[in-house]
């Protein structure tokens, strides 16, 4: 299959939409910064488009999740910079991602495949909105966020019980 297909041009734009994200919140140009989200958010239609016109290919299985975690953590980067989000909060979700990322390795390894489902999906959906809710001052963000950590944990001991049981 080739590498050059819409499931990966739309993860492409996500990707370059990294710099004028960064500008925007380093600006404090909410309402532009915003903006740029949504068209991200607009663009994360790939993996359907992909699934549902066959275009499935094992290069944009590792560039989607890779996108997406360089469009997050730059838009994260930007709100620690502007401290507007918590360094110790940020740390305990990397932190807590990090068996996401070794076990994703594992089902590779046993699968060929990346291994997701749309629990792990909504967790990283989760991470996304962080970028939006520190940009509008949301006053309960370090609950968001340890939320999310508690339930990226919960559903990383799911994931792995599901793996070892195979």
């Amino acid at each position: 299959m080739t590498v050059v297909n819409i499931p990966n041009t739309l993860t492409t734009v996500r990707g370059l939409l990294s710099l004028p994200l960064v500008y925007f919140i380093l600006t404090d140009q909410t309402m532009y910064a915003l903006g740029v989200f949504v068209l991200a958010v607009a663009t994360e239609i790939d993996g359907t488009i992909a699934r549902k016109f066959n275009q499935e290919t094992h290069f944009g299985a590792v560039y989607d999740p890779l996108i997406d975690g360089v469009f997050t953590g730059l838009g994260i980067l930007a709100l620690l910079y502007l401290e507007k989000v918590s360094l110790l909060m940020i740390s305990l979700l990397v932190l807590a991602n990090i068996p996401r990322m070794i076990l994703m390795k594992l089902f590779y390894k046993r699968r060929k495949k990346f291994y997701s489902t749309r629990w792990t999906k909504f967790s990283g959906l989760l991470i996304f909105f962080i970028i939006p809710l520190a940009l509008v001052n949301f006053m309960y963000l370090n609950w968001f966020i340890g939320g999310v950590i508690l339930l990226t944990i919960v559903l990383m001991i799911n994931v792995a019980w599901k793996y070892y049981k195979k």
